[in-house]
């Protein structure tokens, strides 16, 4: 449904002031607080908000069914809780990124590692698929601390004051920041040069191309850039996820690279690579189910 003038002219401009100077202060909150509280705060709001929000329970538990219809509506409901709590937890530690990367020792671990030296001994760089699984923003900053250079793609957000403040972040922690609607050619050069470059390839969008390919049984939008890049510069979409583990850990988890098979059918190639990065997504989801994204619409015309 189309907004009134009245809205578009006045109303959104107050709104996104008002959005922004609230995330500030979020910001400076989580930012002055101990971790500890800040996550605790966090997992109570996530909680709260999935008792309240009965728009988002529902879209989270019917996508719960879709993708899991073997377990039970109890086991249904505590998954879709520990999503909202997570996702808020998530949310608190992505806007502490750079104290984060100062803990010693790390409060990470990774297992896969050698899949990601391959490709870089075998490509030099890499393309990197994602979802919005964990803490992501923490992803390119930890690659970065053990030598590697990165380069994120982001789609410039609604306020341009939100973007300044995201890219920012990045930029902080030694991330290139690459927006979705840069030229092709400056992502193939970074690739040729060593980078690493990370995408996000698990939500449905308007914003960028995408094609129908399966996920949990489902045909749905997937956004295309990322295996149509690795189609031409020949290099692997390398699968990884980062999971909360533990109280206040993090596990960055490294997937086998998947091969680009390249044939006389440009079409073909793209939506077998689409096929099996969507497959990827699926396993870095049921490796633990509770700390992806269950309140998006990602089976919406399926």
């Amino acid at each position: 449904m189309r907004k009134s003038a009245f809205y578009r002219k006045f109303l959104r401009p107050i709104k996104h002031v008002l959005g922004y100077w609230l995330l500030l202060a979020i910001v400076f909150f989580v930012r002055i607080k101990p971790r500890g509280i800040v996550l605790c705060l966090a997992r109570l709001l996530g909680k709260f908000v999935f008792r309240v929000s009965k728009k988002d329970r529902e879209i989270a538990l019917e996508n719960l069914a879709i993708a899991f219809p073997e377990i039970s509506e109890t086991e249904r409901i505590a998954t879709a809780r520990m999503c909202f709590a997570n996702t808020m937890m998530n949310f608190a530690d992505m806007l502490r990124v750079k104290s984060l990367m100062k803990k010693r020792p790390p409060i990470w671990r990774i297992e896969g590692e050698e899949h990601l030296r391959e490709v870089q001994s075998r490509y030099g760089g890499g393309i990197v698929i994602t979802g919005h699984i964990g803490p992501f923003e923490l992803i390119a900053p930890i690659w970065k601390s053990l030598g590697v250079n990165v380069a994120v793609v982001g789609r410039r957000l609604y306020d341009e004051r939100i973007d300044r403040l995201l890219v920012k972040q990045r930029q902080k922690t030694g991330v290139e920041n690459i927006p979705s609607d840069s030229h092709p050619r400056r992502v193939l050069s970074m690739i040729r040069s060593g980078y690493l470059i990370g995408t996000l390839i698990d939500t449905h969008t308007k914003s960028v191309d995408g094609l129908p390919a399966p996920f949990f049984g489902r045909e749905v939008r997937t956004i295309s850039a990322p295996a149509g890049l690795a189609r031409i510069s020949g290099t692997p979409l390398l699968p990884m996820a980062i999971f909360r583990e533990g109280k206040a850990g993090f596990l960055l988890k490294v997937w086998a690279p998947i091969e680009v098979e390249r044939t006389s059918d440009r079409d073909a190639d793209i939506r077998e690579l689409l096929r099996r990065g969507n497959e990827a997504i699926e396993a870095m989801i049921r490796f633990r189910p509770e700390q992806w994204i269950w309140f998006h619409d990602r089976f919406r015309n399926s």
